[in-house]
C-alpha cells in the first residue's frame, strides 16, 4: 500500500473518530452546496457537517462530488474554520485544512483555504464560499449552500 493510501485511510479514521467525539456533546449543523470547479470546468453538489469546538471555531468535515462527463473527480475535506465575530445580518468566516482530492481512482492530498459569507437566520443559513485547493494547478471552487 502506497504512503499516501496510508495518510488518506488514516486521515479518514482519525476524522470519524473526531466527529464521533465532538457531536456526542455538541449541537451540530448540517449543510448542503452546489457550485463550480474552475479548473474541472464542472460544477458539483456536496454537504457538510458544522461542529463546535468553540464560540468563533468550527469543525467543518465536509465533501463534494464533480458532476462531469469526462472524469470521475470528488473531494474530502477536513477544514476548520473561524468565524469573524459580527453584529450585522451576516458573518464571514476563514479557515482551512487538508482534502482527500481523486480523480479517476488517483487520489492526493493537499491543503485547501475557504472564506465564506453566511446570512444570519433562525433556522437555515444561506452561504457563499470560496475554496481554494493549493496543488500544482490550484482548484478554485465557488459554492451557495444552505445550513440547518
Amino acid at each position: 500500500m502506497s504512503t499516501r493510501r496510508i495518510l488518506a485511510n488514516a486521515l479518514g479514521v482519525a476524522a470519524a473518530i473526531l466527529v464521533c467525539a465532538v457531536t456526542a456533546s455538541a449541537e451540530v449543523d448540517y449543510g448542503l452546496r452546489v457550485g463550480y470547479y474552475t479548473d474541472a470546468e464542472d460544477a458539483f453538489i456536496g454537504g457538510e457537517v458544522l461542529l463546535p469546538l468553540s464560540d468563533s471555531v468550527r469543525l467543518n468535515p465536509n465533501a463534494e462530488y464533480v458532476l462531469s462527463k469526462d472524469r470521475d473527480q470528488y473531494d474530502l475535506s477536513l477544514d476548520a474554520i473561524y468565524i469573524i465575530p459580527s453584529e450585522r445580518s451576516y458573518y464571514l468566516w476563514l479557515g482551512g485544512g487538508a482534502t482527500l482530492f481523486t480523480v479517476n481512482d488517483h487520489t492526493d492530498v493537499f491543503t485547501n483555504f475557504v472564506t465564506g459569507i453566511g446570512l444570519t437566520r433562525e433556522s437555515v443559513v444561506p452561504y457563499f464560499q470560496l475554496k481554494i485547493v493549493a496543488k500544482d494547478d490550484a482548484e478554485i471552487v465557488l459554492a451557495f449552500g444552505l445550513r440547518f
